[in-house]
């Protein structure tokens, strides 16, 4: 059986990594500006121990003015010491860690439900789970921190029963890394580890009084920093506008409550108060989680989905459905069934539900479910007489193979032509373009409008550390952050009314826009060709289409 367990490990890890791994740098075909953001941020760290905007070793990095949390940067910087300023590097600890959070789940499982079966069938369906897959091909926080929160319920359930401080000591660790690097997991690390220490009460109790204080020293060490600023601009003050708190939601509130002006001031106290109205919207968040296009069927945006399957594949949803049920009324996964109440609980606060990466901490129940209601179907399909026993398992087989081959094609046929844009698959030639120009001319001036961020172009061109830290000058344009000037680049607006008087200089400009026509156009740069079918009557025309992303006119 342990020479099972161990084939096991290693064939899932190994499909596991091939599948993150494979062409993950150029599918997605560019990088997002999260991705290029964090790569040139590692970049600086890597060269001069500071951020964009010179804080050394900051634990938040101000980025676009959204504050990332610090692990992904951090870890980064390691791979980019190791692979240089490529996707590869800043997209490596995302396909790994993705890879290892299989491998631990299964183990988890075996460890909480003595069931064989059970963990093998979850880590067979975390290895080719749409959700997973994607979002270890690129370079998402949400993804890191499920590794560490996943290791740290492993490392602590294993450190108590085993009564090994070590264990629990890595655990408290864990928690503290999945703590800062995600801003869901800031709020879901520090709820399940109490959830965790209520359900092996009695355990901790008859633990050595130095384990105690310990853990509680060092849980508080590790919390401080995350405390400390919580009320600060880069703490939970910043994310209060993507709660229900505040932001859009509450705008939503207040602009609802200006109807109500006529009706008497106690109805409005007493039914329509902030509060009432706040648990309405969140009463309203945990019946939208469950929504079965999201999970099932056309998943999320492009940025976070292939756009036609769904974060989980149609077959699923029975099986959760099952599966949910028996683990519920199963106590050996009851660590799993607060696991997914807590997270419920805790996203149901956001404004926007249901949310791929906030709800993604929610994925290793959710492949639990499955794979606990899949096992059931089959042993139901397993006591029917032969021909329907042989014929249901045949439309099984079928169902999930096709689901198999409906996302690899979609994924790899289909997605890269409907993603350029979001992926910004022209920013890097542009960049290059620039970079091998830039000698010839005394300015280069990137329209606002164009939408070329400037994280692209520092990562591409691994713009010297110390130039950028010296030259750059950045403008904030509402709670997103531009930059307004680095060397001779400049982002800004321009009047082509004034372009004759600027002289050697490149213009770059979104592709849709058009110059007078004594200004010289240098070069295009179109996105991948894309497919059109429009319905005619009783025909269909398709055509192909070819987007342009940037044009670069000069003046002489």
């Amino acid at each position: 059986m342990k020479n099972l367990y161990l084939f096991f490990v290693i064939a899932t890890f190994c499909v596991a990594f091939f599948l993150r791994f494979y062409h993950f740098s150029d599918l997605p075909m560019g990088l997002n500006q999260d991705e290029t953001a964090i790569g040139y941020n590692a970049s600086l760290i890597l060269q001069t121990g500071r951020d964009e905007y010179g804080h050394f070793l900051p634990l938040y990095f101000k980025s676009f003015g959204d504050y990332k949390l610090p692990v992904y940067i951090y870890l980064t910087s390691f791979s980019e010491k190791l692979f240089g300023f490529t996707a590869f590097a800043v997209r490596f600890w995302s396909a790994l860690l993705g890879s290892c959070t299989i491998v631990i789940a299964f183990f988890l499982v075996a460890y909480i439900a003595r069931n064989k079966w059970l963990s093998f069938t979850t880590a067979a369906l975390l290895t080719v789970n749409p959700w997973q897959l994607f979002f270890s091909r690129i370079a998402l926080e949400v993804n890191i921190a499920n590794f560490f929160l996943t290791l740290g319920v492993l490392l602590f359930l294993m450190g108590i029963d085993k009564k090994k401080l070590l264990l629990l000591t890595l655990s408290l660790l864990s928690f503290g890394l999945s703590l800062y690097s995600y801003n869901v997991a800031r709020f879901v690390a520090p709820v399940m580890l109490c959830f965790l220490i209520s359900l092996k009460w009695k355990e901790i109790h008859n633990t050595p009084l130095f384990w105690k204080v310990f853990s509680v020293v060092l849980f508080f060490i590790i919390l401080s920093p995350f405390v400390m600023t919580l009320f600060s601009s880069s703490g939970f003050t910043m994310q209060k506008n993507v709660l229900i708190f505040g932001g859009q939601s509450q705008a939503n509130i207040l602009m609802f409550r200006s109807y109500l002006v006529s009706l008497p001031n106690l109805i409005t106290k007493l039914f329509f108060n902030n509060i009432v109205l706040w648990v309405w919207v969140y009463l309203g968040n945990l019946i939208g989680f469950f929504s079965p296009g999201f999970f099932f069927l056309q998943g999320s945006t492009f940025s976070v989905s292939v756009g036609n399957v769904g974060m989980f594949y149609p077959f699923e949803a029975i099986a959760i459905a099952a599966g949910c049920f028996l683990a519920f009324t199963d106590k050996r996964l009851r660590v799993f069934t607060g696991w997914f109440l807590i997270v419920l609980c805790i996203v149901s606060l956001s404004a926007e539900t249901p949310h791929a990466t906030r709800d993604f901490v929610a994925i290793i129940p959710l492949t639990v479910f499955s794979a606990a209601g899949l096992l059931c179907i089959f042993s139901w399909i397993q006591k029917q007489p032969t021909v329907i026993r042989n014929m249901l398992f045949t439309v099984c087989f079928l169902l999930i193979g096709y689901s198999l081959v409906y996302f690899a094609a979609s994924y790899t046929q289909q997605f890269p032509a409907l993603s350029a844009q979001t992926y910004r698959a022209e920013d890097k030639p542009l960049a290059l373009f620039l970079k091998s120009r830039e000698g010839t001319y005394q300015h280069i001036v990137i329209a606002t409008d164009a939408d070329f961020i400037y994280t692209s172009l520092l990562f591409y061109q691994q713009y010297p550390a110390k130039n950028f830290l010296a030259t750059a000058r950045h403008e904030p344009d509402s709670l997103f952050i531009h930059l307004q000037q680095v060397g001779k680049y400049a982002f800004a607006p321009i009047d082509w009314s004034k372009v004759s008087t600027m002289k050697r200089t490149l213009l770059v400009v979104k592709g849709t826009a058009t110059a007078p026509s004594n200004i010289h156009l240098l070069a295009t740069f179109p996105y991948p060709q894309r497919h059109i079918v429009l319905p005619l009557s009783t025909m269909y025309a398709q055509y192909p289409v070819t987007d342009i992303a940037y044009k670069v006119y000069e003046t002489k």
